[in-house]
This record gives C-alpha cells, sequence and structure tokens, in this order.
C-alpha cells in the first residue's frame, strides 16, 4: 500500500520536534510494569522501532530491542496473563509483527508453537463463558492467531459457531451480541464500542471472511449485525452523535464521544471495511454518511476529548481520519486528519508530563495519570504523528483493528 503525508516539510517541523520530545522522554522512561502490547513494553518497543527507522538513528531501535528482551523475560519467569490487550496474545502479536516487518530474525518465534496452543485453548475458554471482548476475550485471541499461515482452522470454525449462538435476534432488528464488559448483569447490554462492542465482532468477522471460513454463516451474522446497528441509528437530523455508547433494549439511547473505544468513528471504520470485504456498497456509503457528520464535531468538551491519547483522544481521531484520507484519497478526510493532529500538539500541556502529554482517567483525586503506552498514551500519540509526516505504512494499527 502507498502511504501519503499529510504535510509538507515545513508543516512536519514542529511534529518532528514533538517525535524527537517523546523519543527522549520514552527512552528515559524506566517506570513500565506491564510487558503487554497495548499497554506496556511490546507496544513501546513498536514507536522505537519505527522512530528508530524513521530518523535512522539506531539508538531507537536498541531501545527497542531493549523492551522486547524484557518482555521476553517476563514470558520466561512465566508470565500468564492471555489477553490481546495486556497478555500474551498482544505480546505474540507484537512479535510476529516485527519479524514479519524485518526488525527482528526468525528465531524470535522459537517456542510460539507452545505459545499458540495455548492461546487457542484460552480463546475457547474464553468464548466458551460468552467474553467475546477484543482487548480481553477471545477475539483478540482469534484474530492474532489467524495472522498465522499455519493457524488451526477448524478451532476458528468452532469459535465462530460458537459466537453465532451467543447472539440475540430481535424481529425485523437484525441480530446482536450482549456484552459481559458493562457491568450491569440484570438487563442486556449491547455495546456499540470498537474496543468491547459490535463493530468489533464486525471486524473479526470480516478478517474470517476473508481466509474462507464458514463464509455463508459469517456472511449472514455480518448482514444481521449491520441491520442491528442501522435499526438503533440515532435522528439524522439531531445535533449529535449516530449512535449511543450501547443499546438497552427499553431505555431511550444517549449520545457518544468521537474516538476510537466508543462512538460513531468506531462503527464507521467497521462499516468501511466490511463493505470492502464484502463487495456491499451500501454499507460503505452508510460509512461515509457516518463519517461525514463526525466531520462537523471539533469542539473538546461536547465530544469527551480529554486527552491526546489513541483510545480516547486526538490522536486516535486524527489517524482513523488519515486512514480514511489514505483510503478514498479525499480532502475533507485529509483536513479533519490535520486538524485534530494539530489537536494533538495542543494537548502537551503538561510540564509533569510525557513529553508534555498525559492521560485522561476518571478519578476523585488527579484526573491526568503519566501513562507512555501505545493504547492510551505517548507511544500511541508518536506512531500517529509518523503516520501523519512520513510515508511509513502504520501496518501496527492492524492490532487496533484498523490496517
Amino acid at each position: 500500500m502507498h502511504w501519503n503525508p499529510l504535510f509538507d516539510q515545513n508543516q512536519s517541523e514542529p511534529y518532528k520536534n514533538k517525535l524527537h520530545q517523546l523519543g527522549k522522554a520514552l527512552h528515559s522512561w524506566n517506570n513500565i510494569t506491564n510487558p503487554g502490547l497495548l499497554n506496556g513494553r511490546a507496544g513501546i518497543s513498536l514507536f522505537f522501532f519505527y522512530l528508530g527507522k524513521f530518523f535512522e538513528d539506531e539508538k531507537y531501535i536498541e531501545k527497542g530491542y531493549s523492551l522486547i528482551h524484557t518482555v521476553f523475560d517476563d514470558i520466561n519467569k512465566g508470565y500468564a496473563n492471555q489477553s490481546f490487550s495486556s497478555g500474551l496474545a498482544g505480546i505474540a502479536w507484537a512479535v510476529r509483527f516485527l519479524v514479519n516487518n524485518d526488525f527482528l530474525d526468525k528465531q524470535a518465534l522459537e517456542g510460539f508453537d507452545q505459545l499458540d496452543k495455548f492461546l487457542e485453548k484460552s480463546m475457547m475458554n474464553e468464548i466458551s463463558i460468552g467474553n467475546f471482548d477484543y482487548l480481553h476475550g477471545a477475539l483478540g485471541i482469534a484474530c492474532y492467531l489467524m495472522n498465522k499461515n499455519d493457524y488451526n482452522r477448524e478451532m476458528i470454525a468452532d469459535m465462530i459457531d460458537i459466537l453465532s449462538g451467543l447472539s440475540i435476534s430481535f424481529r425485523g432488528e437484525g441480530s446482536a451480541w450482549p456484552s459481559k464488559t458493562n457491568g450491569n448483569k440484570r438487563k442486556l447490554v449491547f455495546n456499540l464500542g470498537l474496543a468491547h462492542g459490535q463493530p468489533s465482532i464486525i471486524y473479526f468477522l470480516s478478517k474470517a471472511f476473508q481466509t474462507g471460513i464458514r463464509k455463508d454463516n459469517i456472511n449472514r451474522m455480518l448482514r444481521k449485525n449491520v441491520q442491528f446497528l442501522q435499526s438503533h441509528r440515532n435522528s439524522p437530523d439531531g445535533p449529535g452523535s449516530c449512535f449511543s455508547n450501547w443499546i438497552m433494549p427499553g431505555e431511550k439511547p444517549g449520545n457518544s464521544r468521537l474516538a476510537w473505544c466508543y462512538g460513531d468513528l468506531g462503527v464507521a471504520v467497521s462499516l468501511w471495511n466490511a463493505g470492502n470485504v464484502l463487495d456491499e456498497q451500501s454499507w460503505k456509503d452508510e460509512a461515509e454518511n457516518i463519517f461525514l457528520k463526525t466531520l462537523k464535531r471539533k469542539l473538546w468538551a461536547p465530544n469527551g476529548v480529554a486527552d491526546a491519547s489513541f483510545c480516547h483522544g486526538t490522536a486516535g481521531i486524527a489517524h482513523i481520519y488519515n486512514r480514511m484520507y489514505q483510503s478514498t484519497g479525499k480532502k475533507h478526510y485529509k483536513l479533519a486528519a490535520g486538524f485534530w493532529l494539530k489537536e494533538t500538539l495542543k494537548m502537551a500541556t503538561h510540564n509533569n508530563g510525557i513529553a508534555g502529554y498525559r492521560y485522561w482517567y476518571l478519578s476523585s483525586e488527579d484526573n491526568y495519570k503519566d501513562e507512555p503506552g501505545l493504547l492510551e498514551g505517548a507511544a500511541g500519540i508518536g506512531l500517529v504523528i509518523m503516520a501523519a509526516i512520513s510515508n511509513l505504512v502504520p501496518a501496527w494499527d492492524e492490532a487496533l483493528m484498523l490496517g
């Protein structure tokens, strides 16, 4: 895939300066306890490998190696979390990604056959209890396993069959999967966020469809779930979002933030990708309709924007629009990506943060904390900036259901 920078050389200078600041700050940042992909050292290593390639600076490459070696040390000591976000599935994805992109040699994969068998069992255990969650359950593990050339197709097919049986159908409104992430056990909750809900299932099913597994069943599942989303879209004439964070039958839906994790952008991304995979133009048209409405939402507070993170901040918003620009060549996506990248620079206001950045979270005390990781922190911001000012294809964003 050809990738075009958003900015010319002069426009890129402040972003290069910020990358230098991020590289310097993270290079000396030692308080990273988690080895995981999305919130730990494996993900931060991706930032350093890309940064080393971008600046042609060996010290950043060496930092990437150093971080990965500490991750292997944790695994050898018995680290057993299996999730994609913080655990072995995400770590394994990162290592395979680095091997496939010539950052690591193939000997880094020694022993992975045994690890993958453990993850296959973990995937089936999670889906058997209804935990399809991409970050913390079966879907993320399955997406990692499907990246292998010799993955267990029969087991993935069994997993899809179980997933199919977990959906709930609604007359005239399609079908959807009840979520285990909301915490309200007394009511059915259908999560509409890309991080944990229906869009992540659409991503997984689209990926599986391309492999030829259970194509007829997947085709039906996808069409039913898209119908559910279409049936629960907010009024197109309203001033707020197109979709709520979740659907609780019998309760009025609300608005959602503008972000990667929850809201309209995740729904639109999933419809766009599924439309490409199934050659369904109407889904792509609807995705663009949703995207176009989001372009009008540029204020921080009304849209739940409180930091620069990929998860629910300006960097994630910018990168999604950049992806759409690269896919379509349409100028309004380029302008939107540029706007939110400028907002990302403006977010670097914390004197005690990582290159000025801190992550917002709900707390009774200080609502901001230092976060170096890919999903919620400085490493993700840096990767987004590199994707905006270079022709390095950000293949790493497959881990976030975008590539």
